[in-house]
């Protein structure tokens, strides 16, 4: 194996050949590999077979539960039995930056026997298993419902032709259907989880043209089939909302017309208050779309865009390739589900404040740029914002919010480091390191823990490991408070120097920019020592140096 290329193993009891070849597809430059088929037992009793001489990172467990205990069809599984499968996963755990765990809903009927309902309830029990060392576990385990694959062939998933040829269980579509969802999941914990959904009005977020009908003849809500799948659907969005992701409209109609429905129809599960954005007007799309994400600092990349036009989503799609826009279903009433299957959607597992406060930090951020066209110059600006940057060590209260800023944060971020909240952990506490979270607040409201410093100690230099800030406080003398404060550890920590090395990627020129107003000691390279430290007018910083 190529130890400089991801490494990604597959767990399963048959022949996954497709599985390795779609997701190698869809996640270019890791290198994915399974066990030998109906291997599991032998694999996993053994600590010293070849699989476990490396660590991955990710391990995927996409196996019928007989696989790992050969009793599971014989009787419900009792206390005891759960424990020993707590333990089977826990001990993936150790040989994995992350695990992916599938659940049992869903297998071929060669797996079944007469015991059916003896199987079903312990595939239940099972899932509680998985569901709860998911939630209890948010930085190495992740829970995907088995059902989610098998959307795409419904009743026909299974393959008895390909089991008895090649024992691969599932049909092509099936599988492809798989690595999209592990290749999705992939990029969400890779900093490319969505933040943003777009929608579309008219047949989107209700039935009608509300231009051509008024928004009392709309579809939404009431004895209506078609109303009530629109409801469902808005409060699917609504739920997104209150894990943090933040909501807008781009929609071709006359906006105060819109607004109306909105405001005054008694079915809407979303209302006004719950948009950070919206443009709603006859312009191209792509355009309105282009003009929001500018307005919000917010990547196509962390974007899902949702519109029930077919030419619209091309559009759009064509437009921004790293947007995601799913096909939804011609058939209303499958809408709902199917945006349940999203899978860059931000799990449940552990929601910060910074989370569920994210659609009033936006609106907070919108209030600030339009305040500062009433100043002449950024740096009047900046004092009049009364900003106070609090600094303090990375702790267990605040280690979940900062692993994952750590993880999604791509634009302000020297080395792009991606680190689990155990690994983030055992890495601070070593005696030669140094990790700080950052917390942001101003006049207009508090943005929470938006950054991050880690600094190895080493000779005679303080090396910046970790420089990493979120965009929504960008270009407000964050940046530059940050830098001054390493400058001050360089007298406390005995040292001569600090060193900030840019590992360049496609995403943080923004880090790059910053950096470039000052003299490179080398490329891709900044020295400062402490001479170049220099306060930041109208910035108070408070640093809280202890745990």
């Amino acid at each position: 194996m190529n130890a400089s290329r991801p490494q990604i193993l597959i767990l399963s009891d048959t022949n996954q050949s497709n599985l390795i070849s779609y997701l190698s597809k869809y996640l270019d430059g890791a290198e994915v590999v399974a066990i030998p088929f109906n291997q599991m037992a032998q694999v996993m009793i053994n600590p010293n077979h070849a699989v476990w001489h490396q660590h991955y990172a990710l391990i995927v467990c996409w196996a019928h539960p007989k696989s790992i205990y050969p009793d599971f069809e014989k009787a419900p599984i009792g206390k005891h039995d759960m424990q020993h499968f707590k333990k089977f996963f826990l001990r993936l755990k150790d040989k994995a930056e992350r695990v992916l765990l599938t659940g049992f809903e869903t297998y071929p009927d060669a797996f079944y026997s007469q015991f059916e309902n003896v199987q079903s309830l312990n595939r239940y029990l099972l899932n509680t298993i998985i569901t709860t060392l998911a939630i209890e576990n948010p930085g190495a385990f992740s829970f995907l419902p088995g059902h989610y694959p098998t959307l795409a062939n419904g009743l026909h998933a299974a393959s008895p032709e390909l089991w008895y040829l090649s024992k691969t269980a599932w049909h092509r579509t099936v599988t492809d259907r798989m690595a999209v969802y592990i290749a999705e999941i992939w990029k969400q914990w890779h900093g490319e989880a969505i933040k943003l959904v777009i929608t579309d009005l008219d047949d989107t977020l209700w039935g009608g043209i509300v231009g051509d009908e008024g928004w009392e003849q709309l579809r939404l809500g009431g004895h209506d089939a078609v109303g009530e799948s629109f409801v469902d659907v808005q409060k699917q969005l609504l739920l997104w909302k209150k894990r943090g992701l933040l909501l807008a409209i781009v929609s071709k109609n006359d906006e105060q017309t819109a607004m109306q429905a909105i405001d005054r129809h008694p079915e809407m599960q979303l209302r006004r208050t719950d948009f950070v954005n919206w443009k709603i007007n006859w312009d191209d799309k792509a355009k309105n779309i282009q003009s929001l994400l500018f307005e919000l600092n917010i990547g196509a990349q962390h974007t899902l865009f949702i519109d029930d036009n077919p030419v619209e989503r091309s559009r759009v799609a064509q437009v921004f390739p790293d947007m995601m826009v799913p096909a939804i279903p011609t058939n209303k009433l499958a809408v709902p589900a199917f945006l349940k299957t999203l899978t860059r959607i931000p799990a449940t597992g552990v929601l910060t404040n910074e989370d569920l406060m994210r659609s009033e930090l936006y609106v907070a951020e919108s209030q600030r740029k339009n305040s500062a066209s009433v100043f002449a110059d950024i740096e009047t600006w900046i004092q009049s914002l009364e900003t106070v940057v609090t600094i303090e060590k990375l702790s267990q209260t605040n280690l979940t919010r900062a692993a994952q800023l750590l993880n999604k944060t791509n634009q302000m971020n020297l080395r792009t480091r991606r680190m689990s909240d155990e690994v983030l952990w055992e890495w601070s506490v070593h005696p030669e390191h140094l990790f700080y979270t950052v917390s942001v607040k101003d006049k207009f409201g508090d943005a929470g823990l938006t950054g991050l410093i880690g600094i190895s100690i080493q000779q005679q230099t303080l090396m910046v490991e970790d420089f990493v800030l979120s965009c929504r406080v960008m270009g407000r003398g964050i940046e530059e408070t940050l830098l001054g404060f390493v400058i001050s550890l360089i007298p406390q920590n005995k040292r001569s120097e600090a060193k900030f090395s840019l590992i360049p990627t496609q995403k943080n020129n923004p880090c790059r920019e910053f950096f470039m107003c000052y003299t490179p000691s080398s490329e891709n390279e900044w020295t400062f020592r402490p001479s170049d430290y220099k306060e930041i007018k109208g910035i108070a910083c408070m640093i809280h140096d202890t745990i």
